[in-house]
């Protein structure tokens, strides 16, 4: 287990839908920012397997560039491991909406959500969660 003070969690904790949720140091939102400003020529990136972000190993997210105009969608691949595939341009703007949470110097939280109700919540948090309080909503 990481001491990073990021963590990401999948849980039906809020308002009972499945929802990732992502709390972010200022570190960790300017290295997710980059990624996802990156994923067109990087083509992936991880999230949760403990640079920068952990998740004790229990959700690890793969995220793949699709091709432009594609959808996005989050799907599982095996227990607590999941591929998020989406075009570049969903990517950069991700990308500007974290990069609003690192610029605000207190608590806040954005949502990385599309149009579709199948494509669970992404949940980025700045100061609001800590990793017990995480580790206990993952749980319940």
């Amino acid at each position: 287990m990481t001491t990073s003070t990021s963590f990401l969690i999948y849980t039906s904790a809020i308002g009972g839908e499945p929802t990732f949720v992502l709390a972010c140091d200022d570190s960790a939102l300017h290295w997710l920012s980059a990624s996802f400003r990156d994923l067109g020529q990087a083509g992936r990136f991880t999230i949760g397997n403990g640079v920068p972000v952990s998740s004790d190993g229990k959700c690890i997210i793969d995220v793949l560039c699709g091709l432009p105009g594609s959808d996005v969608a989050i799907t599982p691949t095996s227990a607590g491991h999941f591929r998020w595939n989406m075009p570049s341009s969903q990517a950069a703007q991700y990308a500007e909406l974290i990069d609003g949470m690192a610029d605000f110097p207190g608590a806040c939280h954005q949502y990385l959500e599309v149009a579709r109700p199948d494509v669970p919540v992404v949940v980025v948090s700045k100061g609001e969660y800590d990793v017990e309080t995480l580790r206990e909503m993952r749980n319940s």
